[in-house]
């Protein structure tokens, strides 16, 4: 059976797939490869700078995709929230 999805909505889906696979090679490398913790708290650093990147772009994605649809005060409910989420969960 073919599926036929949004676009946008494929996009995100693949956005947030390759991230995890990131996530999933990252610490195979860390746990099979990396014999110093410096070495793996250097890669789990550039893993939790990469995070909140692949969020507000996901996130892009779908406001981008909203845009037509919701009403502008509503939009920047959402982004708000982003904004938010982010701001919380900063060191």
């Amino acid at each position: 059976m073919l599926l036929f999805v949004d676009r946008v909505l494929a996009g995100m889906a693949v956005m947030r797939a390759i991230s995890g696979f990131v996530e999933i090679a990252a610490a195979y490398y860390i746990m099979f490869h990396v014999r110093r913790i410096e070495d793996a708290l250097r890669i789990n650093a550039i893993l939790g700078a990469i995070g909140p990147v692949v969020f507000v772009a996901v996130s892009a994605l779908g406001l981008a995709s909203l845009a037509g649809r919701v009403s502008a005060p509503r939009l920047i409910v959402i982004s708000a929230g982003m904004a938010l989420v982010l701001w919380g969960t900063s060191g």
